[in-house]
């Protein structure tokens, strides 16, 4: 099958003021990825609830990384009052929520369907982008991350027993006697083992994230299971709904699920050379993107990210608040996105995208200047004045209102988002559904606690040859 965009379009919102005129952009548009920036209660989420469930019932692939819950609980509610159009889609649903006590998706991260090495990268470089001021300043941290993952992998085990790996030398040992790469065997015996009585130190950055993370029961039984439920490649090839709720996690958590989920997505789309020119598209939207995207600890820039998804059908939704929660390498990134919508702003925001939306260049005043004579023509606004008047425009919106430039028009337009009238759905439907929603994605947590628990004590006792050096006789009572 050919996955084609070109007759295809996606509705923002309205243009007019009886709200009859669509703004509708094509699908080839949304290819060049989507900018969304506004401050609180402005409409963004709206607009995106909007835009995911068009794509949902219009039958595509596509995905949410929700921080807040409130954009999938609302579109879940859209979904629920739309049976007509929205019974054909529940079973493309996978729904991620980790902070759920019955039902959790497994998240093997070391189960990827990748290379060994390629696998070791994608976490390494979510973990650079969770902690990428502490991780910086911790040098070794790469080659002992890399070194400790592909023995993971070898051993069939996940980022669970990482802990342990690196401070039981008995655990290790019988790790490495199933490793037949020898390059890790090299790391582990020519450079850990040497590092004595410094090797804690060297570890430490590294150990202290990642033990206070699986110190959370739920997200050890999500990255402790043996399966991978999260195949983001077949999502992809599929076209399944992906529907991640990060909303009830803390900070820590929150970023670096999201960040294995967004490496994740953007491998597996590289992934997909092997298909050929035509990819199916998939639609993904990422609030708060700051927090998951390429940051200064990414060892990729935004813009190389943004190139390699536009290249394999990975289309982004990228949306925050303020341009204050960016650094300067994010900011020159956003510049390459060519479908922009931007809701009331603050003055150092609106002066910094205005030059994104605006054409200026000489433009009269709409009304008669009060002194004329004869034909002497209206003057022009001075550049500077222009500019203002647009910076002004951007400060003054309204909610449920934005400016957008697309590839696709000529001229910025001034868009109100659609209101999405629904009936209320109380909170115990909207659980009962999100429960529905848990057990077809996930494996009941009970299950998942004994599996890591039967792998644990598989691991309880040393190797023979450990056993049989502790109990030989010493020189000293010979």
């Amino acid at each position: 099958m050919l996955f084609r965009t070109q007759s295809q379009k996606t509705t923002l919102g309205t243009t007019d003021l009886f709200q009859l005129r669509r703004l509708r952009v094509d699908n080839r548009s949304r290819a060049t990825h989507t900018y969304v920036v506004g401050t609180t209660g402005r409409g963004k989420s709206k607009l995106l609830e909007h835009i995911l469930y068009q794509d949902i019932v219009s039958g595509h692939g596509c995905g949410v990384l929700d921080p807040h819950s409130d954009l999938v609980a609302d579109l879940l509610h859209n979904l629920h009052n739309h049976p007509a159009r929205a019974n054909a889609h529940w079973n493309r649903i996978l729904y991620f929520d980790p902070t759920r006590t019955d039902y959790l998706v497994p998240f093997n991260v070391l189960r990827v369907g990748m290379t060994p090495y390629a696998t070791a990268q994608n976490v390494v470089e979510a973990f650079r982008r969770t902690w990428p001021r502490a991780l910086a300043a911790a040098p070794r941290f790469a080659n002992i991350a890399t070194a400790a993952i592909l023995t993971l992998i070898a051993t069939d085990l996940t980022l669970v027993e990482l802990p342990r790996l690196l401070t039981d030398a008995a655990f290790r040992e019988r790790l490495l006697a199933r490793v037949t790469d020898p390059e890790v065997l090299a790391f582990w015996r020519d450079r850990y083992a040497k590092w004595g009585r410094n090797g804690p130190l060297m570890v430490e950055s590294l150990l202290n994230k990642v033990t206070a993370l699986t110190l959370n029961p739920q997200l050890r039984l999500i990255l402790g299971a043996v399966e991978n439920r999260l195949d983001f490649r077949r999502i992809m090839d599929e076209g399944k709904i992906l529907l991640v709720d990060l909303g009830r996690c803390d900070g820590e958590t929150r970023r670096l699920l999201g960040s294995l989920i967004v490496t994740g997505l953007e491998q597996a789309a590289h992934a997909r050379q092997d298909t050929g020119i035509f990819r199916r598209p998939f639609y993904f939207c990422m609030d708060e993107f700051q927090d998951f995207c390429a940051n200064e600890g990414a060892s990729q820039t935004l813009a190389q990210t943004l190139s390699e998804c536009r290249k394999f059908g990975l289309h982004l939704t990228l949306a925050h608040q303020s341009l204050g929660q960016i650094n300067e390498r994010l900011k020159s990134a956003l510049g390459n996105i060519q479908l922009k919508i931007v809701f009331g702003v603050a003055r150092q925001d609106a002066e910094a995208l205005a030059p994104h939306l605006f054409q200026v260049g000489g433009q009269r005043p709409s009304v008669p200047s009060p002194v004329r004579s004869g034909r002497t023509p209206l003057p022009y606004y001075a550049l500077q004045e222009e500019w203002e008047r647009t910076i002004q425009t951007l400060q003054n919106l309204p909610p449920r209102v934005a400016m957008v430039r697309s590839p696709e028009h000529a001229q910025v337009a001034r868009l109100k988002t659609i209101i999405l009238k629904y009936p209320v759905v109380d909170l115990s439907s909207l659980e009962g559904l999100r429960r529905n929603l848990a057990r077809q994605t996930g494996i009941a947590c009970e299950a998942l606690h004994q599996s890591l628990q039967e792998r644990g004590q598989r691991f309880q006792m040393p190797p023979p040859e450990i056993r049989q050096r502790r109990n030989a006789p010493s020189s000293r009572s010979a």
